[in-house]
């Protein structure tokens, strides 16, 4: 499994309230998404692993907390164990059913970490202009690039 089939399943864990934001840096720090809920104003973090070596060599994902309400490890099912994930931070499995559904199983539940509502502020700032021309490209259906499958996927944006 790839990290572009599990950002897909990353895109079908929200629901029309959330937005999904692939790449997300905030001070200096990247993260492999996040998913904001903005009728909870909560903020949900995702970083991907695909592989063992992948998982053991990289440490820096726990410091996302300092942004992220919930954080979550996402990982091909049966990757890493539970055990394996600290206490605070959760764990979901991917796994692709018949080569054309993706699917996920919460296999820890991460522990709410309440971000100062003035971070979820500043995420929103950040994102606010591109999210809205990404929203009104889409509904004008004029934009075509690269990002044109991410941008199909905003859902709950400018309504």
């Amino acid at each position: 499994m790839k990290a572009r089939d599990i950002m897909e399943c990353i895109y079908r864990m929200g629901n029309y309230r959330d937005v999904v934001v692939p790449e997300f840096t905030i001070d200096g720090k990247r993260i492999d998404a996040i998913l904001i809920n903005t009728s909870r104003k909560v903020v949900r973090g995702y970083e991907i692993k695909t592989s063992r070596p992948e998982w053991k060599a990289d440490k820096k994902w726990q410091g996302y907390s300092t942004f992220c309400d919930l954080l979550y490890v996402v990982c091909p099912e049966g990757m890493i164990q539970k055990d394996e994930v600290d206490s605070q931070h959760g764990l979901i499995w991917c796994k692709m059913n018949h080569d054309v559904f993706y699917d996920w199983k919460y296999v820890k539940r991460a522990k709410r970490n309440d971000v100062p509502i003035e971070t979820y502020y500043r995420i929103l700032e950040l994102e606010f202009p591109r999210l809205a021309f990404d929203s009104l490209c889409v509904k004008c259906k004029q934009h075509t690039s690269k990002h044109e499958v991410r941008i199909s996927r905003v859902k709950g944006w400018i309504d």
